[in-house]
């Protein structure tokens, strides 16, 4: 028979009272514990996701949220940051895990996928642009030949420029733009196997262009290659809304339904076709950029007669803000603008910021402001970069007569001060907007034009287009 261990029973006592003491304090306290470790856990995964969605979102906007980890590399190098829209780089292509697909928008400079079916890291390679566009900014004319700039953004224009050949600065949308005037010689572009001069450099970087030809044209000389062909503006003509790039109602009663930009101009359509015949589908679309192309249809301050009563809807007698010209000692349309007036009159394609994303394409026509800054004026002018030999349409409307819709264009002598019935045919020069990595080679010159590729021959890309799917 055992002995009886009184202390060993008595221990065991003490310990089932403090346990039936504490024992509640143990339940609780050890699924907290648990869970405070399945926290850190939790939270130690999620800082790093989050540190590196951070610097995204930061530099790139909120569209990165949990599915996506993206890898900047930089020149080949890892960086725990992705470089601004305008720090100088393009993206090279885009790799993603997983099956998934990413591509850049240079617009919202950010990411965007498809096929996610897990969390998956997307590596971005940016690259350093090569571009001439800086060569250019620094030709920017300090001898005082350009015409004077004003504080908003304008400028005051007072006569022609034929002789001289220089790059001017004025304001846009985006900010500093600088613009070529007169007699230039070095602002050709080879692109799509087409020739182009550059109007200006727009304040967001990009490129304007405008049609020159098949071949390298020559300033003075009259060619109908320096156009695509020749449109009417619009096949109607009774009613202010014929005036637009993109029109409302005709009879209507108000001037906001009559400047809806719900139908398509003839030479709208025009140009569109032939956007897609030449670019659409091609690597040469990736170098297409979005910006603002202005069809002003804002209406005069002045009315020329009695019978202008200046509704601008309707068969109402209208005179538009570019009835009259700078060259008119009345001074109601005494500056040039880059700045489209009215965002209504902004055709963007989906730049809903700074323009109306009214666009198919991001094409369209030069405004009669561009034109008289590039040396355009109430004379004839055969020595400026913008002589074709021709007639051809700008995009500012003039007046609506009561019976005729007309809109600005330029004559064959280059005389800037001239206006046609909008069903009336004049040749059809498209404009867009090149990035600046378009202009990578060259000096400008017409033997030497700014191109993508060292080759002359070979000017147009070659390049994939940038995506990975990482397969």
């Amino acid at each position: 028979m055992a002995k009886f261990n009184r202390e060993k029973v008595l221990r065991q006592l003490k310990f089932k009272r403090k346990w039936r003491s504490y024992s509640r304090y143990v339940y609780i306290a050890v699924p907290c514990v648990l869970c405070c470790l399945l926290c850190l856990y939790f939270a130690y995964s999620k800082f790093f996701v989050s540190e590196e969605q951070a610097v995204i979102r930061t530099t790139v906007g909120d569209f990165i949220y949990g599915d996506v980890v993206i890898g900047a590399y930089i020149d080949g190098e890892y960086s725990s940051t992705i470089p601004g829209k305008n720090d100088g780089y393009v993206v090279d292509k885009v790799s993603c895990e997983n099956g998934a697909a990413g591509k850049w928008n240079n617009d919202d400079w950010g990411l965007l996928t498809t096929n996610l079916s897990k969390r998956t890291k997307c590596n971005v390679y940016f690259k350093k642009l090569t571009s001439k566009v800086p060569d250019i900014i620094a030709q920017l004319d300090t001898s005082g030949k350009c015409p004077t700039m004003n504080a908003d953004g304008s400028v005051n224009v007072t006569g022609v420029e034929a002789t001289n050949g220089y790059l001017c600065k004025a304001k846009d949308v985006y900010g500093d733009s600088y613009y070529y005037r007169g007699n230039v010689t070095n602002n050709y572009v080879k692109f799509a196997d087409k020739y182009w001069r550059i109007v200006r450099i727009n304040g967001d970087g990009t490129v304007r262009v405008i049609y020159d030809g098949t071949s390298a044209h020559a300033n003075g000389e009259a060619s109908r290659d320096r156009q695509i062909g020749t449109s009417a503006f619009n096949s109607s003509y009774n009613d202010n809304a014929y005036v637009g790039y993109m029109y409302g109602q005709t009879g209507a009663s108000t001037y906001a339904d009559a400047h809806a930009n719900t139908n398509n101009s003839t030479i709208k359509t025009y140009i569109d076709n032939w956007y897609k015949t030449n670019i659409v589908g091609t690597t040469n679309e990736q170098y297409l950029a979005d910006n603002v192309f202005c069809n002003g249809r804002s209406i005069s301050s002045n009315k020329p007669t009695s019978n202008y009563n200046n509704l601008g809807y309707g068969t109402n007698v209208t005179a538009y803000r570019w009835y009259y010209g700078p060259w008119e000692s009345v001074g109601y349309n005494s500056s040039m603008r880059l700045m489209c007036p009215q965002k209504n009159d902004a055709f963007t394609v989906s730049d809903i910021t700074n323009g109306n994303g009214a666009l198919t394409y991001p094409v369209g026509l030069l405004s009669a402001d561009e034109i008289v800054l590039a040396g355009g004026w109430n004379a004839a002018n055969s020595g400026y970069y913008l002589y074709s030999g021709q007639y051809w349409w700008a995009s500012s409307p003039f007046d609506f007569t009561g019976n005729y819709a007309r809109v600005r264009s330029i004559g064959s002598s280059g005389y800037a001060n001239y206006s046609d019935y909008v069903n009336n045919n004049n040749g059809v020069r498209p404009v867009f907007n090149l990035k600046a990595e378009a202009l990578k080679y060259g000096d400008g010159t017409a033997s030497n034009p700014y191109r993508l590729t060292e080759s002359l021959d070979n000017s147009s890309s070659s390049e994939s287009g940038g995506i990975d799917t990482g397969d």
